[in-house]
């Protein structure tokens, strides 16, 4: 029933005699030797063919052609974390046709969270995490031919996740040189200021104190922001300088 649904035209060889099928746009001629000629052809015209013969004795035998290698849109190529779902599709739909899917040039296990379409031809990421960030390709397969896609990169956006500071100690000396850094994994990389005892002091991801005195003892405050995710976190770290700095120590 697919393929009556999708006829392109009938040749007759004993009369020579085309008839037109349901999808003739009357671009289409086809030859005694069973080629098929399109004319001005445009990209619906990408895809597989199929040409079925069907000698007096009524068997009938299947010939299978492929034009140009699949391709794979996505509904989202850049998802957030714990929030979207993905569905990407094999291009374009054929009949008679297998699909098959890889993930960072593997093939796509089973999983809780992926779906396959009845057809196989779209894959569907449930609730994407940052370990689907990767590659992922489609093939087409048929008896005589098979062919793959080129691939497309999935970008899951997330975090920034709780920021760990260093140095993890937190009394010092006078005189000594304190370098604070911070550090949250994000996608895309996380924007980073610096507050002291709630008033803003630097806003990168680093903060250098030279030679601390006890005025520098206080609450310092990491601030990560994803400008993508709209999220947010903070960490804060307190600092106490004990002490009487002797020169040369």
């Amino acid at each position: 029933l697919p393929a009556i649904l999708h006829l392109i035209a009938l040749y007759v060889i004993a009369t020579q005699h085309t008839r037109p099928g349901s999808v003739y746009s009357g671009r289409e001629k086809i030859y005694p030797d069973a080629s098929l000629l399109f004319q001005n052809v445009t990209k619906k015209d990408t895809g597989f063919y199929t040409l079925r013969t069907l000698t007096m004795d009524l068997h009938e035998e299947l010939h299978f052609t492929h034009l140009y290698k699949p391709f794979i849109t996505s509904n989202n190529s850049s998802p957030m974390e714990g929030k979207d779902s993905v569905a990407l599709t094999c291009e374009p739909e054929t009949p008679d046709t297998t699909y098959l899917w890889w993930i960072n040039g593997r093939r796509a296990p089973d999983s809780d969270r992926l779906e396959l379409s009845k057809d196989n031809r779209t894959l569907t990421l449930l609730r994407v995490t940052r370990n689907d960030t990767g590659n992922y390709e489609c093939g087409t397969w048929n008896p005589v031919s098979a062919n793959q896609s080129d691939p497309v990169t999935l970008n899951v956006l997330y975090g920034p996740d709780s920021p760990i500071t260093s140095p993890p100690v937190s009394h010092f000396h006078p005189g000594d040189n304190v370098s604070l850094s911070c550090h949250a994994a994000s996608n895309p990389p996380a924007q980073y200021s610096w507050l002291f005892n709630k008033r803003p002091q630097s806003f990168t991801q680093e903060l250098f104190i030279p030679s601390v005195t006890a005025n520098n003892s206080g609450s310092y405050t990491c601030l990560v922001h994803n400008s993508a995710t709209g999220l947010s976190r903070t960490t804060v770290k307190n600092i106490l300088v004990l002490g009487k700095w002797i020169p040369g120590t």
